[in-house]
């Protein structure tokens, strides 16, 4: 049997900030980063052509969270922990750069779903982040291989 499961992601993009800055003022390491005018790799390392245009930092929060646990409830918690790091958050936004919450929801055929009531989604647009939702099929990528 397939399960349903989720993660849930901190992402950054900056055309002034650096990604030490971002997580001296989060206080969490982040998985992947880079810095503006860096060269561009793989996440294997590979060169690639080109140059970073912006800075870049992202931290996975919660991995392969199961369906019975609730997503709108991990978010709020999330939110709870990043509630005193509002004034960063919102001036990073003032300053050019973009915050998001990614959610990659990994979904057996049937899928299944979760409300956001207004409340919570206040309060993320509270602390300008973005809310990002992204739908991996089970039956999508086994039909792929």
């Amino acid at each position: 049997m397939i399960e349903t499961t989720y993660s849930v992601m901190l992402r950054f993009w900056s055309p002034r900030r650096s990604p030490d800055e971002i997580s001296t003022a989060l206080q969490i390491d982040p998985e992947r980063c880079w810095n503006q005018g860096a060269s561009r790799n793989t996440p294997q390392g590979t060169p690639l052509a080109g140059r970073h245009k912006e800075s870049y930092w992202m931290a996975t929060l919660i991995e392969r969270a199961p369906y019975e646990l609730s997503l709108s409830k991990v978010v709020e918690k999330q939110l709870n922990l990043l509630d005193d790091k509002r004034d960063f958050l919102r001036g990073f936004v003032e300053d050019g750069g973009r915050s998001e919450l990614y959610i990659g929801w990994h979904s057996e055929p049937g899928g299944g779903g979760d409300v956001f009531e207004y409340p919570l989604l206040a309060r993320i647009a509270d602390l300008r982040i973005n809310f990002a939702f992204e739908v991996f099929s089970h039956q999508r990528l086994s039909e792929a291989r």
